[in-house]
Order: structure tokens, then sequence, then C-alpha cells
């Protein structure tokens, strides 16, 4: 029989926690006999912020159990565990983000080289950013439209038709930051995420780079292609020619 030390999980945490858990009987696999005191080894490492290699020996060899812990970040039953546990007390110091980047890998760390804004005069700030995949710019949205910083886990519910785990929302982060898109401040204790460049101006940017590349740089032959396939309504022309007319009224106020 396993015996438990007196910082591991009480029994009505394991009662709750152990539905959702892998290696149950009747499932697929064999059945697992250690979830718990796994599972205490991982709280124990988040806890104490101690590497992989001091995990005492009374919770197993520390490589299996690290690369357990990223198996499961990797099948999203990580996710499962932090989300039953959100609402425990005694749990609080759990943080999905802090938690996540001291034991994985890819999380994103600050440097001394990103630890505070870019001047926004700086060349890098005004260098031309990389373009955006469809996952990444679903979660500049949210960043764009908060204006504030904001966490992982409230990007990641707040994803629209995307049912995606906290691991995954990390690892789209972690390329963000890389990319110069968002910056990372833990300066508070937990990962923050903002914004390194506003949506209007990527934006800018990607049209201005659209119309060179499709159409000569030419809005005259971009609005032909698409009249002529129908993608223009009438609606869409009376909003172009109050658009033109304001541009020509603006030009005339500057002479």
């Amino acid at each position: 029989m396993t015996t438990y030390k007196h910082q591991d999980m009480s029994d009505a945490v394991w009662d709750l926690l152990s539905p959702f858990l892998p290696g149950q009987p009747g499932q697929w696999g064999g059945v697992a006999e250690d979830n718990r005191q796994f599972l205490n080894g991982v709280f124990w490492i988040l806890k104490t912020g101690s590497p992989w290699r001091d995990l005492p020996s009374y919770y197993g060899n520390w490589n299996s159990v690290a690369r357990r812990f990223r198996r499961w970040c990797s099948n999203g039953i990580w996710d499962k565990v932090l989300e039953v546990l959100k609402d425990e007390p005694d749990y609080v110091w759990l943080r999905a983000e802090d938690s996540y980047r001291r034991v994985h890998p890819s999380a994103p760390e600050i440097t001394s080289q990103n630890r505070e804004h870019p001047k926004e005069d700086t060349p890098d700030n005004n260098r031309k950013k990389p373009s955006l995949s469809k996952s990444e710019w679903g979660i500049m949205t949210i960043i764009w439209e908060a204006e504030r910083p904001l966490t992982a886990s409230f990007i990641m519910d707040n994803l629209v038709g995307r049912a995606w785990g906290l691991s995954t929302v990390m690892t789209v982060l972690a390329r963000l930051c890389k990319k110069g898109f968002v910056h990372c401040d833990r300066s508070t204790g937990s990962n923050y995420y903002s914004a390194l460049i506003s949506g209007e101006d990527y934006r800018k940017q990607e049209g201005r780079e659209f119309l060179d590349r499709a159409f000569g740089n030419s809005i005259a032959n971009m609005v032909a292609a698409l009249t002529s396939s129908g993608a223009v309504s009438e609606d869409d022309i009376s909003e172009l020619r109050k658009i033109l007319e304001q541009g020509q009224g603006q030009d005339q106020d500057q002479d």
C-alpha cells in the first residue's frame, strides 16, 4: 500500500481528479496504479519550483515523471486537471501559465532583451513583421480587442471556433513572442501577454503587401477584378464612393 506524505493531495481532491485521468478500469490500455503518486510528484515540482532532477525518489524516477507529465500536456489531460482544481482553495498557487512555464520546455521565457516593451521609435519595432498564420490571427484578435495584458487562460477561454487546450495556446503564444508580435511580462509572478504591433498597423501592412503582390499596387486593378467577379455589391460601391470623396476632401483641405 502506498504511503502518502503530509504535503500530498487529500482523499477529497483525489476523488475529484481520478474520474478524469487515464488508466481507468474498462478503458483501453492498462489500469494505472500510480496516478495519484505521479500527480503528487508533479505538484511537488510545481509548488517548490525545483528542477525535475530534485524530485524526491518516493515519487518515482524523475525522468519518467517528467516525460509522463509532458505526454499529459500534449494529450490535454493536464488541462483537465487544471480545470478541476481551478476553484479549489488549497490549489490557488497552481496558476496555469506559471506551472506550465516551469516544467514545459517550449514555454516562452523572459530575457533581458524582452523584459520591457521596446520603444515605439526603435528600429526593431519599425521593422516589417512576418505574416500571421490563421491560428496566430485568432489569438492576436483577442489580444487586440482586449487592449490590455491577458493571461493564456483568458485567451483560451475566449477563442471562438477552436477547442484548444492551454498547452496549444501556450505554444502559439511562444511563437508569437519569437516573431515579435507579442510581449510576455512575468513581473507580477504570472505570464501576461500584450501586443507589440496594433491591429490597425498590421492590417495596413498586410493590405499594402497584398495590393502590391496581387494587383501591381493598383487599387483600380483590384476594384476592377472584384467587380468583374461579382464580389462587389451596390452597397460596397456606394461605400467606396464615400471613402474616395472623403479622401478628396481631405486633400483639398491640406492644399
